[in-house]
C-alpha cells in the first residue's frame, strides 16, 4: 500500500484523506468528477492476442503503451461468451438474462433500461457511439445486417440514438474489417475471405453505417474499417474539447471478428505466418494503429490526463462452428473459446487508464467484468445507485489498491452453459455436469476439485440457481414495459 501511495504522490495526485480503521485503511483520491470517458471494445479479441498479455509477436505497441500507462486487469471477464449479451451488460450494469438478451442477434435493448449514455447525459456529457451495436436493429424499412428491415424483426428496432447517444456512426452487426461495405461476389457473409482486387469482383456486404438521424452513411467507407471509424471519432473528440464539454464515447471496433481482412501493409508485418494469420493479426495491428492516432489526439488537445480509457473485448476468440472457420485467435493456453464459459471464452484482455488519477505500470488479479463499468463510472460521478438495478459493482478503488480481493461472485449463463466465479473458486457446467476449480492455482481448469470441497461447491451452486431464478423473474416482470 505504501508503494501505491508513493506512486500516487509521484504522479502528482492529491489525497483528500488517509483514514485508518482497525488495521485497514482507505484512500480517497481527489478527482475531477466529470472526466472524459472512452470505452474501447474489440470484437472476438482473445486474451493472448495483445502484447501486454505476453504475446511476443503480435504488433500492438499503442495498446500496450496505453495498458502500461494504467492498470491491467489479469482477470477481467466479458459478461457472456458471445457479443450481444456482453454489450447489454456493459451498457446497463445488469446481467443480460434480466434483459432477455441471451445470445447474439437475440432480443434487443428495452426502452425501460437506463444506459451508461443516459446516465452520462444527466452529468452534462455529450455522448457518441461508433462501430458495432448488436443490441437491436437500426432500420425498420431497409434490409440491413442480420435482422434490420425484415418483417419478423420489426419489434427489434432499438438503435443507439434511442438510448442516450447524441451522435452515432453504427452498424447493426459485423462487417469485414477492410472495405466494410463489400464482399466478393457469391461469398458467404460469415466465411473467411480476403481482399477484393476490383469493384467488379465485389457486391454489397449487406450492412450499413447509420447516423443518429437514422440516415444511412455513404461517404468515405473504403479501406480499413478501424480507420473509417476513427475518422469519425476524432472530429467528435476535437469538437467536444473545443467546447470544453465532457464526452462519453463508445468506440466499439469490428476487429478482429470474422470476416477479418487486413490491408497488405499490415499483412506484411506477419509475412512469416500463414495467410489466415496475416489477415487476423493484421486486422489487430490496424486497430492498434488507430488507437495510437486517438492517443496522439488526446495529447495534442491536452485532455489525455483527464480522459479515462477502458479497453476490453466482448468475448474470447472465435472457435470453429458449423457456420464459421476457427480464427487464429489466442487464449494464452486458457481452456475454451468464444461460446464457452471456460476461461478462454470469457477472460479477456483489459486495462483502465486515467493519467491524472491512476498510477502507471500496475496490474491486478481482482476479478471484474464488463457489468462493473457503469457502477464504476457512477462512483466516479458521485451518483447514488440505490434506484438502479445493478449486477456489477464499482471497481474504482482497485486502481489505488490492486491487491484487494472481490467479496462476491460473478454470474454467467449462456445456452446450456452456467458458471459462477469467485476470487478463488469457479464452478462451471454444461448440461448440468458441474465442475469446480481453484481458479487461482489452476487457471487452465484441469483439476475438478468438487468432491474435495463439497460444502463450498454446493453453496456456490445454490447461489447460482438463486441468481438465475431472480434474473428470470425480473425479466418476466418487466418484458412488457414500454
Amino acid at each position: 500500500m505504501l508503494a501505491i501511495i508513493k506512486k500516487m504522490i509521484n504522479n502528482k495526485q492529491l489525497l483528500l484523506s488517509v483514514t485508518f480503521f482497525t488495521n485497514s485503511y482507505y484512500i480517497v483520491a481527489q478527482h475531477n468528477t466529470s472526466p472524459n470517458i472512452i470505452i474501447i471494445l474489440a470484437d472476438d479479441l482473445g486474451y493472448g492476442d495483445v502484447g501486454f498479455n505476453g504475446n511476443n509477436f503480435v504488433n500492438t505497441p499503442n495498446i500496450d503503451a496505453m495498458a502500461s500507462s494504467g492498470i491491467i486487469f489479469n482477470r477481467f471477464y466479458s459478461s457472456c461468451s458471445v457479443s450481444s449479451p456482453t454489450r447489454a451488460g456493459l451498457l446497463t450494469g445488469m446481467h443480460h438474462t434480466r434483459l432477455g438478451i441471451n445470445t447474439a442477434n437475440d432480443g434487443f435493448l428495452q426502452q425501460y433500461t437506463t444506459t451508461i449514455a443516459e446516465v452520462a447525459k444527466q452529468k452534462g456529457y455529450t455522448t457518441a457511439h461508433f462501430g458495432k451495436w448488436h443490441l437491436g436493429t437500426l432500420s425498420q424499412t431497409q434490409i440491413d445486417g442480420n435482422r434490420g428491415g425484415r418483417p419478423e424483426f420489426l419489434k427489434d428496432f432499438s438503435p443507439p440514438w434511442l438510448h442516450g447517444f447524441d451522435f452515432c456512426f453504427a452498424t447493426e452487426s459485423m462487417v469485414p474489417t477492410f472495405n466494410p461495405m463489400s464482399k466478393p461476389k457469391g461469398a458467404n457473409k460469415v466465411s473467411l475471405f480476403w481482399e477484393i482486387s476490383s469493384r467488379e469482383e465485389s457486391e454489397a456486404f449487406g450492412t450499413a453505417y447509420w447516423n443518429e438521424k437514422g440516415q444511412q452513411m455513404t461517404d468515405s467507407l473504403e479501406g480499413d474499417d478501424s480507420e473509417i471509424i476513427m475518422n469519425r471519432v476524432l472530429p467528435f473528440v476535437q469538437k467536444s474539447a473545443k467546447e470544453n464539454k465532457p464526452f462519453l464515447v463508445n468506440l466499439w471496433f469490428h476487429a478482429p471478428h470474422l470476416p477479418f481482412v487486413a490491408d497488405s501493409s499490415y499483412c506484411k508485418q506477419y509475412q512469416q505466418l500463414s495467410r489466415i494469420n496475416q489477415h487476423y493479426f493484421g486486422s489487430i495491428s490496424a486497430m492498434d494503429s488507430q488507437i495510437g492516432r486517438l492517443q496522439k489526439e488526446l495529447e495534442k488537445l491536452n485532455i489525455d490526463g483527464n480522459t479515462i480509457v477502458i479497453f476490453c473485448s466482448d468475448n474470447g476468440p472465435q472457435g470453429k462452428t458449423k457456420e464459421h472457420e476457427q480464427s487464429p485467435g489466442l487464449t494464452s493456453g486458457l481452456r475454451g473459446r468464444k461460446g464457452s464459459l471456460f476461461e478462454g471464452g470469457i477472460r479477456v484482455p483489459a486495462f483502465v487508464k486515467w493519467t491524472n488519477q491512476i498510477a502507471p505500470h500496475q496490474s491486478t488479479n481482482y476479478i471484474a467484468s464488463t457489468a462493473d463499468i457503469l457502477p464504476t463510472l457512477m462512483n466516479i460521478w458521485n451518483l447514488d445507485t440505490k434506484n438502479f438495478v445493478l449486477d456489477g459493482k464499482s471497481i474504482f478503488e482497485v486502481s489505488f489498491s490492486p491487491t484487494i480481493k472481490r467479496n462476491d461472485e460473478i454470474f454467467f449463463q449462456f445456452s446450456n452453459k452456467k458458471a459462477l466465479i469467485a476470487q478463488k473458486y469457479k464452478i462451471v457446467a454444461e448440461n448440468e455436469n458441474w465442475q469446480m476449480f481453484d481458479i487461482e492455482t489452476d487457471v487452465i481448469e484441469k483439476n475438478n476439485i468438487a468432491s474435495e470441497n463439497v460444502e463450498e461447491f454446493e453453496k456456490m451452486k445454490a447461489k447460482f440457481y438463486q441468481k438465475s431464478k431472480d434474473f428470470q423473474t425480473y425479466f418476466e416482470n418487466n418484458k412488457n414495459k414500454k
